[in-house]
């Protein structure tokens, strides 16, 4: 009984400092906002250019090719939260980042590195030129 005692106050005080520590908040709700937001969506969809040039030095092609639903996916949530102004002022640039990253896809799937550099040199040009035009018009 003796050595009973102080093991459960060693215990109660563990199970004190733990929910007393660990039960912190996690910031802001409007931190999570952010994630909702056209111009986090195009933070991912700019973010493809590092990926994929990486990818392309280490002659990944099956990786790029198994991974560039990923762009395109974060590409249509991007038109998905634009508004109808904005979405119609980028319409051509989406169509023409879809074509490439298809473009992509098949050059990957089918192992041509040459075609494959060509395409992700045009995904990243075409890339650059969709942050040109978004920026413009947030101003």
């Amino acid at each position: 009984m003796k050595r009973v005692i102080p093991i459960l106050v060693g215990l109660l005080v563990v199970c004190a400092g733990m929910l007393s520590f660990g039960c912190k908040k996690k910031g802001s709700r409007l931190d999570r906002a952010f994630h909702h937001t056209a111009d986090h969506a195009h933070a991912q969809v700019q973010d493809t250019k590092v990926w994929i040039a990486e990818a392309l030095k280490k002659q990944e092609l099956q990786y790029i090719h198994d991974n560039i639903y990923r762009f395109e996916s974060q590409l249509n949530a991007f038109s998905d939260l634009l508004d109808e102004a904005t979405r119609q002022r980028l319409d051509e640039r989406i169509k023409e980042l879809e074509i490439i990253a298809q473009a992509i896809d098949n050059s990957a799937g089918r192992k041509n590195q040459a075609g494959t550099e060509v395409n992700v040199k045009q995904l990243i040009d075409a890339l650059k030129r969709l942050e040109t035009e978004y920026k413009q018009g947030a101003k």
